[in-house]
This record gives structure tokens, C-alpha cells and sequence, in this order.
């Protein structure tokens, strides 16, 4: 359960100590993975690109909690040095299971460092977050890779979808512009617009 221990370990350990949406003590947009994950109780979730790990966690505790489920997290473990790094520190590299017993899910999750496009999923899945190459061309790109792998009624959510920003050292951010071109006009689909902003789709099912 997200209990204030809880919540605290992933702000201070796994999300960088940030102040989510403005408030102390706040998961911010962690609460609707926790609670999508957890009732809709995926065999496999998909998160692509992390920082330190915060919403991946939050994911892996959510099936935990579930009883079910297991997340497969992809990161190509760039660092400030690589021109393709888009917030990452490098951490991922250095990483070994034992930095997700903090909260006691290292059986719960797995890491990948790898880029989305060498990543060969081992199943299909339920739930998949995008948090990665965060220009116009990336999230396309990890857009079109992953959407075939989500299942039909799985959700799809996207990081960023409200910033606006064109000096970035990786470039102008494109979430944003994706999301009203490619997304808003041919999927059912939720938007949060506040903060850095939260997009969800869900994937129709067939006829």
C-alpha cells in the first residue's frame, strides 16, 4: 500500500526528491498509474524511460499489491554526456536488482538497458508508460514500436504532454505536438494539462 513511508521512499529515493505538482509529500501523477495498474491488473506493464525509477516502481508496487503482474523496464541508460539523454543521469548502467529493495519488489520488476527499438518484449501487455526520447521524431517512434504490443482494452499513457519548450540540450520537446496531431484526433483518450502533463489512451478493440 502507498502508506507515507512508502510515499516518502519513492520522492526522496526513486523520483529525485522532487516536489510533484507543487506539494510536499505528493506522488502527483504516480497516484493514476498506482491506481489504473492496479485495477486493471495487468500480466505485464511496459515502462519505457525513467529517470530513477519513480513511475516504475510505483507500477511494480501497484502489481504487487495486485497479487499479479510484472514490469518490464527499458532505458537506454544515456547520461548528461550523451546528446540523446533527455533528463537521464546514467544511472541505469551501474544499477543492480538490489536498488528496488528499498520498497521490496525486486521480484517484481525488470530492468532492461537497452532503447526501445532493440528491445524485444517477452509477451504483450496491459498498461505501457512512454518517458523516453521526448522530441517530436522519438516519442513517435517509441509510439508506433510499443502500440503493437499493447493489448486491445490496455491503456497507454504519455509523459510531458503539456510542455513547451524548444532550448532543451536534446532539442524541442515534441510530446506535446504528438499527442494533439497523433493521438487526440483518433483514439479515445484522457489529458491531464497541468503540470508537465499526463496523456492516456486506450487501445480500441477490435470488432
Amino acid at each position: 500500500m502507498l502508506t507515507p513511508a512508502t510515499v516518502h521512499t519513492l520522492n526522496k529515493h526513486y523520483g529525485g526528491g522532487r516536489r510533484h505538482n507543487g506539494r510536499d509529500g505528493s506522488l502527483g501523477f504516480g497516484y493514476l498509474h498506482y491506481g489504473i495498474v492496479r485495477n486493471l491488473r495487468p500480466d505485464r506493464v511496459l515502462c519505457v524511460g525513467s529517470g530513477q525509477g519513480f513511475i516504475p516502481a510505483i507500477c511494480a508496487l501497484a502489481c504487487q499489491a495486485a497479487g499479479r503482474g510484472h514490469v518490464d523496464f527499458v532505458d537506454a541508460g544515456y547520461g548528461q554526456e550523451d546528446s540523446r539523454h533527455w533528463g537521464g543521469i546514467g544511472l541505469w548502467k551501474r544499477v543492480t536488482p538490489a536498488y528496488w529493495d528499498r520498497l521490496g519488489i525486486r521480484d517484481w520488476i525488470t530492468l532492461y538497458v537497452s532503447r526501445s527499438e532493440d528491445f524485444s518484449p517477452p509477451g504483450t501487455y496491459g498498461y505501457i508508460y512512454l518517458d523516453a526520447d521526448h522530441s517530436f521524431e522519438g516519442v513517435t517512434r517509441d509510439f508506433e514500436r510499443t502500440w503493437p504490443w499493447l493489448q486491445e482494452g490496455g491503456m497507454m499513457a504519455f509523459h510531458d504532454i503539456a510542455v513547451e519548450r524548444e532550448d532543451y540540450p536534446c532539442g524541442a520537446f515534441g510530446v506535446r505536438r504528438f499527442w494533439q496531431e497523433r493521438i487526440v484526433p483518433a483514439f479515445e483518450h484522457l489529458s491531464f494539462d497541468f503540470s508537465a502533463g499526463l496523456g492516456i489512451v486506450k487501445k480500441p478493440k477490435a470488432d
